[in-house]
């Protein structure tokens, strides 16, 4: 159901990003005008693509009997749960629209508090309902539709409160286009960015399927949900220092823009290796506990995972920076990462199976994101050489491999192999992260690479 709305919802991507980038330097200037302008753009634009959402939802529900025609329950089942949660998709583009000003201004927090609180009643509410009442998926359905209205209404109200000037204007939609081209062109950028991007993490389940089996899918997306849960929990960590980045380049001081990006790079390079580190050493025994000895997949398999979700987790710090500069030009780049990715993962796929599969994907990810990404931020962003760059990314590599030949060495006395319960696997998986991580740190506490200018930056700070 959820896949069916995502599909739809692809019809936004590229206009959050891109008014994101739009607001930084008037929210700097604070002309207020300017922000009321193109949050009426803005508006505009979220209206037309929930308009062609509705459009889409009812063609989509007119297949519905075919779609669903083999299931045990009754018709109005994902009626009711398509209604439902297209109502919450709605909501973000009728009413929760302007909610981008407290993300690019650094205020996620008033959108945690106003807006996901209530969705976490909701949460407590539904299993409570769930308990309690005749017709449990009714209630919830009632309640998933109530809170979600309610958080929305919040948020909305929030929003209002911290930016009261923000208003509706006369200006009709041709002319706010008109006097906002650049939004307009880089939303176009974006798009092919972002369906690029929707197309790789769609297409591995399915040439899994074509040239290996079933059962490899099912292994492969248990793996997944776990990366894409760590994914998703370093974004949420990371998530503040977005809109931090984007008022950093609207100051313009290239000198703060280098020494920012080296220490948010290292931190960020700090967390990434060590979760990678403990995916590729820890996975094999979670799944044995989690789901059983049947649903683990090979080493090697996991460790081309790992350098997947390395890239893709370490990459957000590279894209911030192009987001904050505006810099989507390079639309050949998505175009190529996937053809490459789909090509590769077929041909290697049909040689080596799986791993043939995921190491196409980890093959584009290296030529594109690792490689020219960054190439492309030095050189278009922030106009000067690379080397900078790829000296700072040597000097972290030195220190994880120092870490893991001292861990490697260590390995034979946490026996992980050995691991039967979950109290095991938290005390032999910190074990092992602590004996990975710390020669690490100590490492970078030496060398010039952005830890300490953070740590002085944190002291500074709380002091």
């Amino acid at each position: 159901m959820m896949n069916l709305l995502q599909f739809l919802n692809l019809a936004e991507l590229g206009i959050g990003t891109a008014v994101g980038f739009s607001l930084y330097k008037p929210l700097y200037d604070n002309n207020k005008d300017k922000i009321n302008e193109i949050i009426n753009l803005h508006r505009c634009l979220y209206q037309k693509i929930g308009f062609f959402i509705i459009i889409g939802a009812i063609i989509l529900m007119m297949f519905f009997p075919l779609i669903f025609e083999k299931i045990d329950l009754p018709l109005w089942y994902p009626f009711a749960t398509f209604i439902t949660f297209l109502v919450s998709v709605l909501l973000s583009y009728f009413i929760n629209y302007n909610q981008i000003l407290l993300s690019v201004s650094q205020l996620d927090y008033k959108i945690q508090f106003s807006y996901k609180s209530w969705l976490l009643i909701k949460v407590l509410t539904q299993i409570v309902l769930v308990k309690t009442t005749q017709n449990p998926y009714i209630w919830w359905l009632i309640a998933e539709m109530i809170f979600s209205i309610i958080a929305s209404v919040s948020l909305y109200n929030t929003t209002i409160k911290v930016f009261p000037y923000i208003k509706r204007i006369s200006d009709s939609f041709s002319s706010l286009k008109n006097k906002n081209k650049i939004i307009i062109t880089k939303i176009k950028q974006v798009f092919i960015h972002k369906i690029a991007g929707f197309a790789l993490t769609q297409t591995s389940p399915i040439i899994i399927y074509a040239f290996i089996s079933l059962k490899y899918v099912t292994l492969y997306t248990n793996y997944m949900v776990i990366v894409t849960g760590i994914t998703m929990l370093t974004n949420a960590i990371f998530n503040s220092t977005v809109g931090a980045i984007g008022n950093l380049v609207a100051e313009g001081n290239k000198s703060s823009i280098i020494n920012v990006f080296n220490e948010i790079f290292t931190v960020r390079f700090i967390i990434t290796i060590l979760l990678c580190f403990g995916v590729a050493v820890l996975s094999k025994p979670f799944v044995k506990l989690w789901l059983g000895i049947d649903y683990i997949l090979e080493d090697s398999t996991v460790y081309i995972i790992s350098g997947i979700m390395y890239i893709t987790i370490s990459r957000i710090t590279v894209d911030s920076f192009l987001s904050a500069f505006g810099q989507f030009q390079d639309i050949w780049s998505p175009i190529l990462e996937t053809i490459l990715n789909i090509g590769l993962s077929i041909i290697l796929g049909s040689l080596f199976g799986i791993n043939g599969i995921i190491g196409g994907v980890l093959i584009s990810l290296v030529l594109i994101v690792f490689i020219w990404k960054p190439i492309f931020l030095f050189s278009f962003g922030l106009k000067i050489n690379s080397v900078r760059y790829w000296l700072l990314n040597m000097k972290l590599f030195i220190g994880t491999f120092i870490s893991f030949i001292i861990w490697h060495f260590a390995e034979e006395h946490t026996a992980i192999a050995d691991i039967n319960s979950w109290w095991e696997f938290c005390y032999k998986g910190g074990c092992n992260i602590l004996i990975f991580c710390m020669p690490l740190i100590i490492y970078l506490l030496f060398v010039d690479t952005g830890l300490n200018a953070f740590i002085k930056r944190i002291k500074a700070q709380y002091s």
